[in-house]
Protein backbone atom coordinates (compact mmCIF):
# COMPACT_ATOMS: atom_id res chain seq x y z
CA UNK A 1 0.00 0.00 0.00
CA UNK A 2 2.68 2.54 0.68
CA UNK A 3 3.40 5.16 -2.18
CA UNK A 4 0.06 4.61 -3.66
CA UNK A 5 -1.92 6.92 -4.64
CA UNK A 6 -5.47 7.52 -2.64
CA UNK A 7 -8.13 10.13 -4.36
CA UNK A 8 -11.18 9.24 -2.78
CA UNK A 9 -11.26 8.38 0.69
CA UNK A 10 -13.12 8.83 4.05
CA UNK A 11 -11.07 11.02 6.37
CA UNK A 12 -11.54 10.24 9.79
CA UNK A 13 -9.13 13.11 11.29
CA UNK A 14 -6.52 15.65 10.38
CA UNK A 15 -3.32 16.23 12.01
CA UNK A 16 -0.95 19.30 11.80
CA UNK A 17 3.06 18.64 13.09
CA UNK A 18 1.33 16.05 15.89
CA UNK A 19 1.69 12.79 14.47
CA UNK A 20 5.00 13.97 12.55
CA UNK A 21 8.51 13.07 14.23
CA UNK A 22 10.40 14.24 11.12
CA UNK A 23 12.07 17.72 10.45
CA UNK A 24 11.22 17.67 6.77
CA UNK A 25 7.42 16.97 7.11
CA UNK A 26 6.92 19.69 9.87
CA UNK A 27 4.75 21.93 7.28
CA UNK A 28 2.75 18.77 5.94
CA UNK A 29 -0.95 17.84 6.56
CA UNK A 30 -1.30 14.45 7.12
CA UNK A 31 -4.85 12.61 7.05
CA UNK A 32 -6.25 9.23 8.51
CA UNK A 33 -8.51 7.46 6.04
CA UNK A 34 -10.41 4.27 6.41
CA UNK A 35 -9.89 1.86 3.68
CA UNK A 36 -12.02 -0.90 2.01
CA UNK A 37 -10.72 -3.60 4.91
CA UNK A 38 -11.30 -1.15 7.61
CA UNK A 39 -7.64 -0.84 8.07
CA UNK A 40 -6.40 3.11 8.71
CA UNK A 41 -3.97 4.86 7.06
CA UNK A 42 -1.80 8.14 6.62
CA UNK A 43 -2.10 10.02 3.68
CA UNK A 44 -0.08 13.35 2.49
CA UNK A 45 -2.98 15.92 1.86
CA UNK A 46 -0.54 17.52 -0.73
CA UNK A 47 0.20 14.27 -2.82
CA UNK A 48 -2.20 12.02 -1.77
CA UNK A 49 0.36 9.46 -1.65
CA UNK A 50 -0.29 7.01 1.62
CA UNK A 51 2.16 7.46 3.82
CA UNK A 52 2.15 4.92 6.80
CA UNK A 53 -0.07 2.84 8.86
CA UNK A 54 -2.04 3.10 11.95
CA UNK A 55 -1.88 0.18 13.84
CA UNK A 56 -2.22 -0.64 17.58
CA UNK A 57 -0.55 -3.49 19.09
CA UNK A 58 1.72 -4.15 16.30
CA UNK A 59 5.17 -5.73 17.09
CA UNK A 60 7.88 -3.78 18.09
CA UNK A 61 9.58 -2.75 14.57
CA UNK A 62 9.31 0.42 13.17
CA UNK A 63 7.78 -0.73 9.74
CA UNK A 64 5.54 -3.38 11.48
CA UNK A 65 4.98 -0.47 14.49
CA UNK A 66 3.05 1.75 11.76
CA UNK A 67 6.09 4.22 11.41
CA UNK A 68 6.63 5.00 7.65
CA UNK A 69 9.97 5.08 6.21
CA UNK A 70 9.11 9.16 6.17
CA UNK A 71 9.17 9.37 10.23
CA UNK A 72 5.51 9.06 10.80
CA UNK A 73 4.68 7.26 14.23
CA UNK A 74 1.97 5.79 15.52
CA UNK A 75 3.08 6.52 19.56
CA UNK A 76 3.46 9.68 21.40
CA UNK A 77 6.31 12.32 20.67
CA UNK A 78 9.72 12.18 22.61
CA UNK A 79 11.61 14.88 22.94
CA UNK A 80 15.38 14.01 21.44
CA UNK A 81 18.17 13.66 23.96
CA UNK A 82 20.07 16.99 24.89
CA UNK A 83 23.67 16.97 24.95
CA UNK A 84 23.11 16.86 28.89
CA UNK A 85 20.66 14.46 28.84
CA UNK A 86 23.22 12.44 27.33
CA UNK A 87 25.63 13.11 29.84
CA UNK A 88 23.14 12.58 32.67
CA UNK A 89 22.24 9.07 30.71
CA UNK A 90 25.76 8.04 31.10
CA UNK A 91 26.38 9.20 34.66
CA UNK A 92 25.12 7.41 37.79
CA UNK A 93 21.80 9.07 37.45
CA UNK A 94 22.79 12.07 40.21
CA UNK A 95 21.20 14.53 37.75
CA UNK A 96 19.70 16.81 40.76
CA UNK A 97 21.38 19.41 43.16
CA UNK A 98 21.95 20.97 46.16
CA UNK A 99 23.35 23.75 47.17
CA UNK A 100 24.43 25.41 50.64
CA UNK A 101 25.89 28.35 51.45
CA UNK A 102 27.62 27.26 54.73
CA UNK A 103 28.63 30.34 56.40
CA UNK A 104 25.44 32.12 54.56
CA UNK A 105 21.54 31.73 55.16
CA UNK A 106 20.93 30.43 51.77
CA UNK A 107 19.63 27.12 50.35
CA UNK A 108 19.15 25.92 46.98
CA UNK A 109 17.78 23.02 45.67
CA UNK A 110 17.07 22.37 41.54
CA UNK A 111 15.94 19.24 39.32
CA UNK A 112 17.90 20.39 36.56
CA UNK A 113 15.67 20.19 34.27
CA UNK A 114 15.98 21.19 30.60
CA UNK A 115 15.81 24.87 29.69
CA UNK A 116 13.51 24.93 26.85
CA UNK A 117 14.88 28.96 26.54
CA UNK A 118 18.84 28.47 26.95
CA UNK A 119 20.58 29.63 24.33
CA UNK A 120 18.01 32.12 22.73
CA UNK A 121 18.70 35.64 22.03
CA UNK A 122 16.34 38.08 24.46
CA UNK A 123 14.07 40.38 22.21
CA UNK A 124 13.19 42.32 24.09
CA UNK A 125 14.33 46.47 25.98
CA UNK A 126 14.61 46.68 29.78
CA UNK A 127 12.62 49.40 30.37
CA UNK A 128 13.09 51.94 32.58
CA UNK A 129 13.61 51.60 36.36
CA UNK A 130 10.40 53.45 38.06
CA UNK A 131 9.95 51.26 41.40
CA UNK A 132 11.58 48.81 44.05
CA UNK A 133 10.06 45.67 42.76
CA UNK A 134 9.06 42.36 44.17
CA UNK A 135 11.39 40.77 42.35
CA UNK A 136 14.34 43.62 43.49
CA UNK A 137 13.76 42.95 46.51
CA UNK A 138 13.67 38.89 46.10
CA UNK A 139 17.06 39.60 44.34
CA UNK A 140 18.88 41.86 47.32
CA UNK A 141 17.43 39.79 49.98
CA UNK A 142 19.11 36.45 48.49
CA UNK A 143 22.14 38.07 47.86
CA UNK A 144 22.57 38.80 51.73
CA UNK A 145 21.77 35.49 52.06
CA UNK A 146 25.06 34.69 50.38
CA UNK A 147 27.30 36.66 52.47
CA UNK A 148 29.14 34.85 55.12
CA UNK A 149 27.85 35.49 58.86
CA UNK A 150 31.19 35.67 60.27
CA UNK A 151 32.13 38.86 59.58
CA UNK A 152 29.29 41.75 60.62
CA UNK A 153 28.93 45.17 58.74
CA UNK A 154 28.33 48.49 59.77
CA UNK A 155 24.74 50.22 59.42
CA UNK A 156 25.66 53.71 57.31
CA UNK A 157 22.00 56.11 57.04
CA UNK A 158 23.14 59.78 53.91
CA UNK A 159 20.58 61.63 54.17
CA UNK A 160 20.38 65.13 52.70
CA UNK A 161 19.81 68.50 54.64
CA UNK A 162 16.45 70.89 53.98
CA UNK A 163 17.55 71.69 50.25
CA UNK A 164 18.21 67.95 48.42
CA UNK A 165 18.32 67.44 44.64
CA UNK A 166 15.42 66.32 42.63
CA UNK A 167 17.28 64.89 39.76
CA UNK A 168 18.33 61.27 39.98
CA UNK A 169 21.29 61.69 37.73
CA UNK A 170 22.76 64.02 40.67
CA UNK A 171 22.15 62.35 43.87
CA UNK A 172 23.29 59.11 42.30
CA UNK A 173 26.41 60.80 41.32
CA UNK A 174 26.93 62.04 44.82
CA UNK A 175 26.72 58.44 45.92
CA UNK A 176 29.04 57.26 43.64
CA UNK A 177 31.40 60.15 44.61
CA UNK A 178 31.06 59.16 48.49
CA UNK A 179 32.58 55.69 47.67
CA UNK A 180 35.41 56.83 45.48
CA UNK A 181 36.22 58.76 48.31
CA UNK A 182 36.16 56.07 50.93
CA UNK A 183 37.75 53.61 48.79
CA UNK A 184 40.50 56.09 48.46
CA UNK A 185 41.17 56.00 52.21
CA UNK A 186 40.19 52.35 52.62
CA UNK A 187 41.26 50.07 50.39
CA UNK A 188 39.02 47.23 51.47
CA UNK A 189 35.80 49.02 51.68
CA UNK A 190 33.02 47.27 50.43
CA UNK A 191 29.12 47.61 50.80
CA UNK A 192 25.54 46.90 49.39
CA UNK A 193 23.47 50.36 49.30
CA UNK A 194 19.31 50.76 49.08
CA UNK A 195 17.96 53.93 47.91
CA UNK A 196 14.69 55.15 49.69
CA UNK A 197 12.83 58.30 49.62
CA UNK A 198 11.90 60.07 52.83
CA UNK A 199 8.13 61.42 53.30
CA UNK A 200 9.11 64.59 52.14
CA UNK A 201 10.33 63.39 49.04
CA UNK A 202 14.23 63.53 49.68
CA UNK A 203 16.50 60.04 48.68
CA UNK A 204 18.45 58.91 51.29
CA UNK A 205 20.68 55.72 50.97
CA UNK A 206 20.53 52.69 53.73
CA UNK A 207 24.55 50.79 53.59
CA UNK A 208 25.92 47.69 54.75
CA UNK A 209 29.23 48.59 54.80
CA UNK A 210 32.38 46.58 55.19
CA UNK A 211 35.68 46.98 56.03
CA UNK A 212 35.26 49.99 58.03
CA UNK A 213 35.34 50.21 61.88
CA UNK A 214 33.04 51.93 64.06
CA UNK A 215 36.09 54.63 64.51
CA UNK A 216 35.28 55.85 61.08
CA UNK A 217 32.13 57.21 61.98
CA UNK A 218 33.67 61.17 62.31
CA UNK A 219 35.47 60.35 58.67
CA UNK A 220 32.22 59.07 57.09
CA UNK A 221 29.92 62.13 58.30
CA UNK A 222 32.70 64.58 57.32
CA UNK A 223 33.09 63.00 53.45
CA UNK A 224 28.95 62.88 52.69
CA UNK A 225 29.10 66.28 53.92
CA UNK A 226 31.58 67.22 51.57
CA UNK A 227 30.17 65.49 49.01
CA UNK A 228 26.72 67.12 49.62
CA UNK A 229 28.19 70.44 50.07
CA UNK A 230 25.18 71.32 51.87
CA UNK A 231 27.22 74.41 54.68
CA UNK A 232 24.96 73.14 57.12
CA UNK A 233 26.59 72.36 60.33
CA UNK A 234 23.17 70.64 61.66
CA UNK A 235 23.92 68.28 58.92
CA UNK A 236 27.52 67.28 59.42
CA UNK A 237 26.32 66.52 62.65
CA UNK A 238 23.33 64.32 62.02
CA UNK A 239 23.34 63.91 58.04
CA UNK A 240 25.32 60.51 58.73
CA UNK A 241 23.86 57.49 61.39
CA UNK A 242 26.74 54.83 61.93
CA UNK A 243 25.54 52.28 63.77
CA UNK A 244 27.07 48.64 65.21
CA UNK A 245 26.20 45.31 64.04
CA UNK A 246 26.54 42.90 67.26
CA UNK A 247 24.62 39.17 65.54
CA UNK A 248 23.72 38.70 61.96
CA UNK A 249 20.03 38.11 62.64
CA UNK A 250 20.02 41.77 63.27
CA UNK A 251 21.46 41.96 59.99
CA UNK A 252 18.54 40.43 58.09
CA UNK A 253 16.39 42.39 60.74
CA UNK A 254 17.81 45.49 59.54
CA UNK A 255 17.82 44.90 55.67
CA UNK A 256 14.14 43.25 55.89
CA UNK A 257 12.38 46.93 58.11
CA UNK A 258 15.00 49.14 55.78
CA UNK A 259 16.26 48.37 52.99
CA UNK A 260 13.41 45.53 51.56
CA UNK A 261 10.43 47.95 52.39
CA UNK A 262 8.27 47.89 48.95
CA UNK A 263 6.48 51.07 50.27
CA UNK A 264 8.89 53.60 49.10
CA UNK A 265 7.70 57.09 47.72
CA UNK A 266 9.56 56.37 44.08
CA UNK A 267 9.99 59.67 42.65
CA UNK A 268 10.52 59.86 38.58
CA UNK A 269 12.76 57.19 37.13
CA UNK A 270 15.43 57.13 39.48
CA UNK A 271 17.17 53.85 37.88
CA UNK A 272 18.18 50.93 39.99
CA UNK A 273 17.54 51.17 43.42
CA UNK A 274 20.01 48.98 44.98
CA UNK A 275 23.68 47.66 44.25
CA UNK A 276 27.23 46.37 45.18
CA UNK A 277 29.99 48.53 45.42
CA UNK A 278 33.51 46.98 46.49
CA UNK A 279 32.12 43.06 45.45
CA UNK A 280 35.48 41.59 45.34
CA UNK A 281 35.98 42.69 49.15
CA UNK A 282 32.46 41.09 50.55
CA UNK A 283 32.92 38.09 52.65
CA UNK A 284 31.45 35.79 50.59
CA UNK A 285 30.23 32.67 52.29
CA UNK A 286 31.84 29.08 51.01
CA UNK A 287 29.81 27.14 48.95
CA UNK A 288 29.00 23.24 48.83
CA UNK A 289 27.32 21.61 46.12
CA UNK A 290 26.28 18.31 46.11
CA UNK A 291 24.42 16.29 42.77
CA UNK A 292 22.06 13.42 44.15
CA UNK A 293 19.36 11.75 42.98
CA UNK A 294 16.36 13.59 41.62
CA UNK A 295 14.14 11.45 44.50
CA UNK A 296 16.22 13.09 47.11
CA UNK A 297 15.87 16.80 45.76
CA UNK A 298 11.79 16.10 45.73
CA UNK A 299 12.29 14.70 49.49
CA UNK A 300 14.13 17.98 50.23
CA UNK A 301 11.73 20.30 48.74
CA UNK A 302 8.36 19.07 50.64
CA UNK A 303 11.04 19.72 54.02
CA UNK A 304 11.60 23.42 52.47
CA UNK A 305 8.10 24.00 51.98
CA UNK A 306 6.82 22.68 55.01
CA UNK A 307 9.50 25.05 56.69
CA UNK A 308 8.82 28.07 54.68
CA UNK A 309 5.41 27.88 54.37
CA UNK A 310 5.55 28.03 50.72
CA UNK A 311 2.85 26.26 48.47
CA UNK A 312 3.10 22.81 47.25
CA UNK A 313 3.82 23.02 42.92
CA UNK A 314 5.88 21.42 40.66
CA UNK A 315 9.24 23.42 41.39
CA UNK A 316 12.14 22.96 39.12
CA UNK A 317 14.03 24.93 41.56
CA UNK A 318 13.38 26.04 45.17
CA UNK A 319 15.20 28.39 47.77
CA UNK A 320 14.76 29.46 51.05
CA UNK A 321 16.48 31.08 53.90
CA UNK A 322 17.60 29.16 57.18
CA UNK A 323 19.52 30.24 60.05
CA UNK A 324 21.25 26.88 60.42
CA UNK A 325 22.88 25.65 57.16
CA UNK A 326 25.11 22.71 58.83
CA UNK A 327 21.88 21.57 60.28
CA UNK A 328 19.88 21.68 57.25
CA UNK A 329 22.82 19.74 55.49
CA UNK A 330 22.86 16.83 57.64
CA UNK A 331 19.32 16.45 57.49
CA UNK A 332 19.02 16.50 53.65
CA UNK A 333 22.43 14.47 52.67
CA UNK A 334 22.09 11.81 55.38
Amino acid sequence: MLGQTIKDVEVLMSNSNNTINNDNNINKYIYIYRGATGERWYIDSRTGDIVGKVGRGAPSGREEAGVSAKGLSTCHNTRKNSQSDEKAAKSDGKTAKITFYSDGSLLMVTKNRLNPYAGNKRDWIRGKVTKFSRRSRTNLMRTLAKISKKKLPLFVTLTYPAEYPEDHEVYKADLDKFFKRLKYRFSEFACIWKLEFQKRGAPHYHLLVWGLSIHTRQIISKLWYEVVSSGDEKHLRAGTQVQRIRSWRGVMSYASKYMGKLETNEQGHPGRFWGVSGRGWIPWSAIEEYSVFPERVVRAMRMMRRYAGIKSRDYGSLSIYVDDVAQWKRALLC
